[in-house]
């Protein structure tokens, strides 16, 4: 579900934000492997900017990587004990709260 304010016909600046949670299982080696995947995602703010593929804030603080077009990845959190991923990521420098954007 993504969240946009009603009083915005763009989404650059409109506080719009998402979480995607997707999990699920393989089999590998004869072993079942349990993954998870977690990412928050937000609207860049109107006054941010595009450097090398991530958005950037006025002060020129990462905000994080751009993803369909105007939004930008602020956390991502992923877990697969078989491909020895655990944990944290990508966390925001700017922040990683979907409030206050």
């Amino acid at each position: 579900m993504v969240f946009i304010p009603q009083q915005y016909e763009v989404i650059l600046g409109s506080g719009a934000w998402l979480t995607n949670h997707q999990s699920g299982e393989y089999e590998e080696d004869g072993e079942i492997c349990k993954w998870n995947y977690f990412v928050k995602i937000v609207a860049a703010p109107a006054d941010a900017y595009v450097e090398g593929g991530k958005w950037m804030n006025a002060d020129g603080v990462e905000i994080g990587p751009v993803i369909w077009g105007e939004f930008a990845i602020i956390q991502q959190v992923e877990n697969d004990p078989c491909a020895g991923i655990h944990g944290l990521q990508y966390q925001s420098p700017d922040h990683s709260g979907l409030g206050n954007w």
